[in-house]
C-alpha cells in the first residue's frame, strides 16, 4: 500500500495485568507517553517498550502490544466492540513496519 505522510504521534502506553481465561484486566500505575512517528519499525517499537517494561525486578514479564481505547478497556480498531480487548499491534505490520493512525 501507499504510506501516509510522516508525522509524529503521542501514544499512551498502558500497563495491565490479569485477563487470564477471560478475566478482567486491571490497569497498573499511570500511562506512559511515548512519541513515535506514524510509520515505525516493529522491532524498534518493541525494543522501546522492553526498555520500559524490563526494569521491573524478577523474571521478565510476558507482554503483548495491543491497540486499545483511552481507558484500555476495548479495541480501538476493530468492530467487535466489547468482545475484543485489543487487536495485536503485530497484525497491523506491513514489511516489518507498523503504520499507526491517530
Amino acid at each position: 500500500g501507499v504510506k501516509p505522510p510522516l508525522r509524529m504521534l503521542t501514544l499512551s502506553l498502558i500497563f495491565q495485568c490479569g485477563g487470564e481465561e477471560g478475566g478482567k484486566l486491571t490497569n497498573i500505575g499511570h500511562p506512559r507517553l511515548i512519541h513515535l512517528p506514524n510509520c515505525v519499525d516493529f522491532a524498534r517499537l518493541n525494543g522501546l517498550v522492553e526498555e520500559l517494561v524490563l526494569p521491573a525486578p524478577g523474571p521478565p514479564p510476558h507482554y503483548s502490544l495491543l491497540l486499545v481505547d483511552d481507558p484500555g478497556e476495548r479495541c480501538s480498531r476493530c468492530e467487535q466492540g466489547s468482545k475484543c480487548r485489543g487487536c495485536p499491534l503485530s497484525n497491523h505490520m506491513e514489511d516489518g513496519e507498523v503504520v499507526l493512525k491517530p
